[in-house]
């Protein structure tokens, strides 16, 4: 509730969230078995079934997952790796995460977050059988024209796609 959060300063996260924290404030944020302690500032969560990753936009931000603590100033971020360790990240100069401004943007990531994104942001089906799905994608796209957007994720990774109903079945 409103009131206990106020108190506790407390939030639990399954899914990507932006916040600015006041200064002078503190706030613990816990996804799964792992915590973000705030120290006034501005950053960014993203926390999926297969992902994990905090970005610092303005003051200092600590991460902690399993005995590892990071503290991260602006411009840096930290992921969570698939052998469930912690590594530091350089962001781009950007002020604010690009999804404020309905864009999704990805930095070598797999290839099937992009695509989990991709279904979540247009409620559609992805058919990705046929092609190679564990390749590192960097590139993004807007999450308010499907049509642009399904070209910006295909083309730079020599894909073809087909677009039938609800579903974009993927092909080489």
């Amino acid at each position: 509730s409103k009131t206990s959060f106020k108190k506790n300063r407390q939030l639990k996260l399954d899914g990507e969230a932006y916040f600015s924290v006041k200064k002078g404030s503190t706030f613990n944020g816990n996804t799964e078995q792992r915590k973000i302690e705030v120290l006034c500032t501005k950053f960014n969560v993203k926390s999926r079934e297969n992902s994990f990753k905090v970005f610092c936009y303005e003051g200092r931000v600590a991460v902690s997952h399993n005995n590892t603590k990071v503290i991260l100033t602006k411009g840096e971020g930290v992921q969570l790796t698939k052998n469930n360790t912690l590594i530091k990240l350089r962001n781009s100069e950007n002020s604010e995460p690009l999804w404020l401004n309905n864009e999704s943007y990805f930095k070598e990531d797999p290839y099937t977050e992009v695509l989990a994104e991709f279904e979540r942001q247009f409620k559609v089906k992805i058919i990705s059988k046929a092609i190679n799905t564990d390749v590192l994608f960097t590139g993004g796209f807007n999450n308010k024209d499907l049509d642009s957007a399904i070209k910006s994720i295909t083309l730079p990774l020599n894909i073809n796609y087909h677009i039938k109903d609800n579903e974009i079945i993927l092909s080489k």
